[in-house]
């Protein structure tokens, strides 16, 4: 099983998934950023000028990686990807009542569709909508930052978004990225450091954080390799 952990800011470093502290990337991959997601599979998601670029596992270039496939026309501030290989694409960063998370589905020959376009996103009262995340039991995590704020729904997902099953608050006013690896442990990107908790968040059981230099994390994006789960692309 690979399991890795990816870091998007200005390129993509990669970590192995139990790094800590001011952990060394094993591999970087330069010339392509920008909101990120990873796949059970190992694909990485990029959203791109033209669309959400999907490039394959291992991915690895000093600015000539080239996707496989991309969603053209699809857009991201942040991006997820279920357990179907279904992606999940957040329109908007601001405090909006037109924040919405849009969702294609692949149909087997290497074409995503949009499915659903989930409204309800943003809450009056609230702050800034920072991003999305997806688990291993397909629940979406809506994101707000000042403060940080976690609304967990559970599927199937109504539009507009019904009622969250759980709010949860994050130690950090800047969640700006989220993601989860075999076990359900969910890594919190902020500003410069990068939060992890078990199980889900449950009880706020903090048991790493990742910061320093070496991550690169600067208002940037983080994704979780972990092929345990595999997606069924």
């Amino acid at each position: 099983m690979t399991s890795e952990l990816y870091i998007s800011a200005e390129n993509i470093n990669v970590y192995a998934l139990g790094a800590s502290g001011n952990a060394a990337p094993v591999r970087t991959i330069t010339g392509v950023a920008g909101p990120i997601a990873i796949d059970g599979n190992g694909n990485l998601y990029v959203n791109g000028d033209d669309g959400i670029n999907i490039y394959g596992p291992n991915a690895n270039g000093d600015g000539n990686a080239l996707p496989h496939r991309t969603i053209v026309g699809a857009q991201g501030a942040s991006l997820a990807v279920d357990n179907f290989a279904n992606v999940y694409a957040l329109n908007a960063t601001i405090a909006d009542a037109g924040a919405a998370v849009a969702v294609y589905r692949p149909d087997g020959a290497g074409a995503y569709h949009l499915i659903q376009t989930i409204s309800g996103v943003w809450n009056p009262g609230d702050g800034n909508v920072a991003g999305i995340a997806v688990d291993y039991l397909n629940q979406l995590y809506v994101f707000q930052n000042l403060p940080g704020i976690i609304r967990v729904y559970a599927p199937p997902l109504s539009s507009p978004l019904q009622s969250p099953i759980a709010t949860i608050s994050v130690p950090t006013d800047f969640p700006n990225s989220m993601d989860f690896d075999y076990a359900n442990n969910a890594y919190v990107g902020g500003d410069t450091d990068i939060l992890v908790f078990e199980p889900a968040l449950a009880g706020y059981n903090q048991i790493a954080t990742i910061q320093g230099n070496s991550t690169g994390l600067v208002h940037g994006f983080v994704s979780v390799r972990s092929e345990e789960h595999t997606s069924e692309l």
